[in-house]
């Protein structure tokens, strides 16, 4: 598997391994996960779903509870898995050269990434503010579903191939 990521509940930004941060950003190598089992593991994030060369995914139905550590105190150090991360669209790596580039929350000039996360309706319930939660798909935080924009719901097609069936509609 190659390299991915999650974003941090608090900041929104993606867990980034040392080799890509940039001189506002070295803050977010340095993570706090909340595994499925309620595990709490920190340490610096490698790019692989690891932290200090502990394993936080277990797997597709088994995403970690992500916060960069400086996110993680600021929430009050939670220690209770809720519900699993995003994950990051850019994988934390794939990203241009300034967007993730925040100084860390409480610096003047910190920016949370939904500020600039593409935005999309739900189909579902309407909600103009879904996210976008991976490469291709968005969620709602109203109704947490999962579409893909101008797709269908998320029943297991490839987003990639989506619609690719369906007669030309123009």
């Amino acid at each position: 598997m190659g390299l991915f990521s999650w974003d941090c509940e608090g900041c929104g930004h993606p867990l980034i391994m040392p080799l890509n941060a940039q001189d506002k950003n070295g803050w977010m190598t340095e993570a706090v996960a909340i595994t499925s089992r309620g595990d709490v593991i920190s340490g610096t994030y490698d790019g692989y779903g690891r932290l200090d060369g502990e394993n936080i995914f277990d797997g597709l139905e088994n995403d970690p509870q992500v916060y960069h550590k400086i996110c993680w105190e600021r929430a009050g150090k939670p220690n209770k898995f809720e519900r699993p991360s995003r994950s990051s669209a850019d994988q934390g790596h794939f990203y241009g050269e300034n967007e993730h580039n925040s100084p860390p929350p409480g610096d003047p000039d910190f920016f949370h990434a939904d500020e600039e996360r593409p935005k999309a309706a739900c189909p579902e319930c309407g909600n103009e503010e879904a996210r976008q939660w991976d490469a291709f798909r968005f969620k709602c935080g109203d109704c947490n579903g999962l579409f893909v924009p101008g797709g269908h719901d998320d029943e297991g097609e490839d987003p990639e191939t989506q619609g690719e069936d369906r007669p030309d509609e123009s």
